[in-house]
């Protein structure tokens, strides 16, 4: 092959060949005596065929180039790069990928040479760029450093890497061929249309689970038996460990109305903080003229700009005029007082109004015009308030509030941290702690991991309990309380005896009998349909049931009173022919169904729909029909892996 990069690369020829002698010479006895080296090594055999270590090593790094620019996206939707990647490998690990696609790589090589597949120069040229984007240079030319050096990262010559491609891309020719060879022919997609668009009725036999739980209980089950059915089941009746637990109410008030804080405390608090808690903002107070905008047109736009312009001129030269020019021009509801608002801070008018008016420096001063929601304005400067803090007179009621809810806190935690502590040499102590401060508490009811998922007090005291840590005593904060608890009990769990739970265990015997008398009579009852010794109507009659007979309902239609019965409609539409028999489940009823009649919705013809069916059929059939033929490709070939020195190359070595 003529190599595109052949002319640009000749000035190294000469130097190349100098070096080939004198490594001729050296080399000879060498290539006799050499062991088996990296480049010869085969981690697997595809029909003979070797898989190179340097080609699993590629495979294996251009994967785990691919993952690593994926990882960005794992922060973006708040993941783990493990979890995020684990979404993308499923349960497959990259080794296991990366010779997968080695393997069906070699796989495709027997057809494509079989198939003698051919690419032209030019094409190739073309498909060859297109890998490379990152080596272009401004004038669309491969810069050849930046490709000698892609190379070198490669460990390839220019040779190799253009073979490898050429031999992807006719691998890529394969797969497109047989991508596009899944064929929906006429008839099929005529039965999927008809499908689609029928109208179908059906007869239905509902056999509720009670009646064979009727026939169950006709069995007098012998003492024996319901042993038997006992030992089969006996973890099923295992009763979870139980926990109580004894609790109690700290209210933070009753911590607060013990701190004291004097003066120099509360002096110290403002002192520190009027400058963020206690800051009064700016404020400031304007005139303003607004010319509003009735009509949206860009010629109205463009003449109130211009007016407005005029008036902004005519205020800056005359600020003392401002209120006369705003009872005459503005269209603002205030331009009868002369447009003057009240003292003002931050998020009370338009932004860009409140950024302009901000800016204004000098009582009098008048802006240039304003674009507002409202149209166009222009704002004079009356009068400023500067920024202040409140008096501490105003907010020392505040700080007394906050300096105790901080101490209470402090103190409460404190006190918590020290009782637990205590509780470790005298089990008694929160007891103890709980008369002395005379807390109201109470105590659970047996508590079990099941009671664990709501967010009320027991709840939250059973997920203490049964939590990872099993923590027999704590606190936590619950409303505007605190709750301290103590474990006061333990039922370990355990699997009641028979005679404790005889009438349960019956009930699942029973139950068990009725599900297998079901199998059985349902079984028969679709024999006898589909030999034509029974119809539905007969066999309804022996079960005491009515056969019920509905309209004609289209594909996307709930048939008429079966509307809670699962996807018993998705399910009968599948019969196409009157004598095949559905059996359909839901909720442990059963029900056999079969076709009363069927026809087509006359709205839409085939011809018209027909192109559409076959277009979106082959669509979905595409993507099967490649995989479903490089399965069949894996089960007729003989593929031999070497483990030990797979172990060995599992992660590509680094430059």
């Amino acid at each position: 092959m003529i190599y595109i990069f052949r002319k640009e690369m000749k000035k190294w020829h000469t130097v190349l060949w100098l070096v080939f002698v004198s490594l001729a010479v050296s080399g000879i006895s060498f290539i006799f005596f050499r062991p088996a080296g990296r480049h010869e090594l085969s981690v697997a055999k595809v029909n003979g065929e070797k898989v190179y270590i340097d080609e699993y090593t590629r495979a294996l790094s251009d994967l785990q180039d691919r993952l690593n620019a994926l990882r960005p996206y794992a922060r973006m939707y708040g993941m783990s790069d493990e979890a995020f990647l684990a979404s993308i490998l499923g349960p497959n690990r990259p080794e296991e990928i990366a010779l997968d696609g080695c393997i069906k790589d070699k796989l495709l090589d027997k057809i494509k040479k079989t198939c003698s597949v051919q690419i032209d120069e030019e094409l190739f040229k073309a498909e060859l760029i297109k890998t490379l984007p990152h080596l272009m240079d401004e004038s669309g030319n491969i810069n050849m450093d930046a490709y000698h050096q892609y190379l070198q990262k490669l460990s390839m010559t220019a040779s190799e890497y253009e073979e490898q491609r050429e031999e992807d891309l006719k691998r890529d020719v394969i797969n497109r061929f047989i991508y596009n060879t899944a064929y929906v022919p006429r008839f099929v997609a005529k039965e999927m249309f008809e499908q689609e668009h029928s109208l179908k009725s059906f007869k239905i036999l509902e056999l509720p689970f009670d009646y064979f739980l009727k026939e169950a209980h006709k069995h007098d089950v012998s003492e024996k038996e319901l042993e038997l059915f006992y030992l089969k089941n006996k973890e099923a009746y295992r009763v979870d460990e139980k926990r109580k637990a004894k609790y109690w109410f700290i209210t933070p008030e009753d911590y607060a109305n013990k701190i004291e804080v004097d003066d120099q405390t509360i002096q110290n608090f403002y002192e520190k903080n009027k400058g963020t808690l206690y800051r009064i903002a700016p404020k400031i107070k304007v005139r303003h003229i607004l010319l509003k905008i009735a009509d949206k047109s860009k010629q109205a736009s463009t003449d109130i700009y211009i007016r407005a312009q005029q008036i902004a001129k005519e205020a800056q030269a005359n600020p003392k005029k401002f209120a006369d020019l705003v009872k005459k021009y503005s269209d603002a509801p205030d331009a009868k007082n002369g447009g003057e608002t009240a003292f003002f801070g931050r998020q009370s008018f338009d932004p860009e109004f409140e950024r302009v008016a901000f800016r204004l420096q000098k009582e009098g001063q008048v802006s240039d015009i304003v674009k507002t929601k409202e149209g166009y304005e222009i704002i004079q400067l009356v009068g400023r308030q500067a920024a202040s803090e409140k008096p501490l007179d105003l907010v020392r009621e505040d700080i007394i509030k906050a300096i105790k809810t901080r101490k209470t806190q402090s103190a409460l935690r404190s006190d918590m941290e020290r009782l637990m502590y205590s509780l470790r040499e005298d089990k008694n102590a929160l007891e103890k702690f709980a008369k002395e401060f005379n807390l109201t508490g109470g105590e659970t009811d047996w508590l079990s991991e099941e009671d664990t998922k709501e967010s009320d007090l027991q709840s939250l005291i059973s997920q203490k309990l049964f939590g990872q840590k099993k923590q027999t005593a704590g606190y936590f904060a619950y409303e505007s309380k605190y709750v301290v608890y103590q474990q006061s009990g333990v039922e370990k769990s355990s699997i009641p005896l028979l005679n404790q739970i005889r009438s349960q265990v019956e009930e699942d015997y029973y139950f068990d009998l009725a599900k297998e008398i079901a199998k059985k009579k349902i079984k028969e009852s679709r024999e006898l349909l589909l030999d034509k010794k029974s119809s539905l109507e007969q066999l309804a009659h022996q079960y005491g049931r009515a056969v019920s007979v509905t309209n004609k309902i289209a594909k996307t239609e709930k048939l008429p009173g079966f509307e809670k019965t699962g996807n018993l409609s998705d399910a009968a539409f599948v019969l196409t022919d009157p004598m095949q028999v559905l059996h359909y489940g839901h909720d442990q009823n059963h029900y056999l169904v079969q076709l009363q009649e069927s026809g087509t919705d006359s709205k839409k013809s085939f011809d018209q729909e027909m192109e559409k069916i076959i277009k979106q059929e082959k669509f979905k059939n595409n993507t099967m029909q490649l995989a479903a033929f490089i399965a069949s490709l894996h089960r007729n070939a003989k593929i031999e892996i070497d483990e030990k020195l797979l172990e060995g190359y599992k992660k590509p070595e680094k430059d």
